[in-house]
């Protein structure tokens, strides 16, 4: 079985298995249908809203930088249910 690895030590999910060998299962764990899973991952790029966020600017700065423009991929409610579900019956385990 594959390992799962985010970045060592910044995550509290690094190294570990994820027994997701069929479908089937994951269809049981998620309590989703089959083809509302695939429909999700079909599309699951259409379902960002991308905006740019100013970063803050520093405490004590001596000169005022001009701020830097950060783009945020903000999914769709019903994408980030998935996201918690997965994070919450998956990778909590």
């Amino acid at each position: 079985m594959p390992l799962t690895q985010d970045s060592v030590g910044s995550s509290r999910y690094s190294l570990r298995k994820v027994n997701l060998y069929s479908l089937s299962r994951l269809e049981r764990l998620l309590g989703l249908g089959r083809e509302y899973i695939r429909g999700m991952a079909a599309s699951a790029g259409a379902r960002y809203s991308p905006f740019a966020k100013p970063a803050r600017p520093r405490p004590f700065q001596k000169k005022a930088v001009r701020s830097k423009l950060r783009m945020i991929d903000n999914p769709s409610e019903e994408l980030k249910v998935m996201q918690s579900l997965i994070t919450e019956r998956l990778l909590n385990q």
